[in-house]
Parts: C-alpha cells; sequence; structure tokens
C-alpha cells in the first residue's frame, strides 16, 4: 500500500472507515434478530464465500479475461429476504472467509480489505433502498412496491459497485474515469445486471419450496461450461495467429523477428500515447500478426 499514489491511499482508507462504520451500525439490530435467523445467516455466509469461488470467465478478444460469479446473486437474495443490516453482516463474514482461502489470501491486504468493504456498501445500500420501498411480509414478486424495489436495486448496486473498482483504479494508474470505467465494466455491465434478478429469482423459488433451487444448478454449470469452452477457443485461435506469424519470420533472414519487433515498438507507442491497457494490448497483437495479412 505505501506504493500507492497518496490520493489512492485516502481513498482506500475512506472506503474502509465506511464499510466499518456500516458493519458497526448493522451490529444493534443484527443483535437483536432471532437465533434461528442468525444460524440462517450464518449459513447464507458460508453460501456467500462457495459462490465467490463458483467462477466464469468472460471471454474477450483481447485484454485481460474479466470473471463473474454467483456472490452477487446469492448476495441480492440475501439482500431482498434478510434487511440491509443481516445483508451486511452475511456479506462482510462471507467475503472474510473467502479472502482467506487460496488464491486470494495471496493477493495483498489492502486489496481484499478494499473489495469486500466496498462490497459491504454495495449491497448494504441496495438492500436498505429495496426494504425503503418494498411492502413487508409480501413475497418478492408479490406486489408493484416490491417490483419497483427491485428495479431500483438495479441502478443502485451497479452504480455503487463499478464506481468503488472504477475511482481506486482511476487514482492508481493516473487515468481518466471514463476510461477506466469503460476499459474494465462496459463489455460486462449487462452480465453484472443480470446477476440481480438471479438473485432475485432464487428467493421466489426458496419461497415456493427450498428444494426448488435444485433446478437452477444444472443450468448454471452449462452457462459456466459454455463460458470455459469460448474462452479456450479464442486462446487457441490467438496461439495459432502467433504460430504462424512465427512461421513466417522464420522462413529467411530478412523476416526473422520481425512481427516481435514490430509489436514492441507498437506497444511501447502506444503506452506513450497513455492508452488504456486494453488497447494497447489490442494493438501489440494486430501488430504481431500483419504480418500474416503482409504474406
Amino acid at each position: 500500500m505505501s506504493g500507492l499514489p497518496s490520493a489512492a491511499r485516502v481513498y482506500l482508507l475512506a472506503v474502509y472507515a465506511a464499510g466499518l462504520a456500516a458493519v458497526a451500525a448493522a451490529a444493534p439490530a443484527v443483535l437483536a434478530e432471532p437465533r434461528s435467523r442468525l444460524i440462517f445467516a450464518g449459513l447464507l455466509a458460508a453460501g456467500y464465500a462457495v459462490s465467490e469461488m463458483w467462477r466464469f470467465t468472460i471471454p474477450r478478444k483481447t485484454g485481460d479475461q474479466p470473471e463473474f460469479s454467483l456472490s452477487t446473486s446469492v448476495a441480492t437474495a440475501t439482500a431482498l429476504a434478510m434487511g440491509p443490516a443481516l445483508t451486511v453482516l452475511i456479506v462482510a463474514i462471507g467475503y472474510g472467509i473467502f479472502s482467506l482461502l487460496p488464491p486470494m489470501r495471496e493477493k495483498p491486504w489492502y486489496k481484499r480489505a478494499f473489495n469486500g468493504a466496498q462490497l459491504v456498501l454495495s449491497h448494504g445500500a441496495a438492500s436498505a433502498v429495496y426494504w425503503a420501498v418494498a411492502a413487508s411480509g409480501e413475497p418478492v414478486l408479490g406486489s408493484w412496491r416490491n417490483g419497483v424495489g427491485l428495479l431500483l436495486v438495479l441502478p443502485v448496486y451497479y452504480v455503487l459497485n463499478s464506481g468503488f473498482v472504477t475511482v481506486i483504479l482511476a487514482l492508481v494508474r493516473g487515468e481518466p474515469i471514463r476510461l477506466v470505467w469503460r476499459d474494465h465494466f462496459r463489455d460486462t455491465a449487462l452480465i453484472d445486471l443480470a446477476m440481480v434478478p438471479a438473485g432475485a429469482m432464487f428467493v421466489a423459488l426458496w419461497q415456493v419450496s427450498p428444494a426448488a433451487l435444485v433446478l437452477v444448478l444444472l443450468p448454471l454449470y452449462v452457462v459456466q461450461k459454455c463460458f470455459e469452452t469460448i474462452r479456450q477457443m479464442h486462446e487457441h485461435t490467438k496461439a495459432s495467429l502467433f504460430a504462424l506469424s512465427r512461421t513466417l519470420d522464420h522462413r529467411d533472414a530478412a523476416t526473422y523477428h520481425h512481427s516481435e519487433t514490430v509489436a514492441c515498438y507498437a506497444r511501447a507507442i502506444a503506452e506513450r500515447l497513455g492508452l488504456p491497457p486494453s488497447q494497447v494490448e489490442l494493438i501489440a497483437e494486430a501488430a504481431n500478426t500483419f504480418i500474416c495479412e503482409f504474406n
């Protein structure tokens, strides 16, 4: 953390303080809950930790391959069913458990603490907004007020979650917030938002019959395998292009390592221009394979 810009350190401390304040504010309401609900909250916290480990990789043509997990759906279900106080507790404990497991525990502590704090704030705020509008005692889809509350959860969670992460990345990298958001969240916005109604579906199924949740496991597994297959196809296609480029390079001494040299210059120019990392990677990869078209 000492190597971060001062503005980034101040921002991290502010998010830590806000997350701790949210947990402290939720504590009195949590302690007043019946024992049965506290036991169920403990099970949900364990479920949240497990859902963080069930990850989907989103294939992209270049740059990092972003991941998402079912934890957003589990936290949304918690927010809709348990109220803001227990949501804060469940997310804090669940992410705390997950952050201590490999490979997460190998990441710097301040990154794990930031992720936990911003998730507590994002899901806690979404739950507070929902329960400020929803009709108490009604099923999650049982009234128009609940429907309005669910619609409000979508922008509240997404704006806070993506906003917290975008700001810290912009401060660390010294890049405009708009470019950072476009680089990291534009391609995943629809999937992030889809996790919220998925959480509502979990609650609706639970209210019909807890055993009905088993019906969603197989479709989720199939979706995960589809994403994994697409990602592997992208990697194989990219590897084939690079192999072809190297083959053409080695064809004679005049072109030996030519594409690698072009890619190095292209990357250096793109970085000097201050382009986002994903665009830098795209330019470098295009330069590395241009000789295939040239030949």
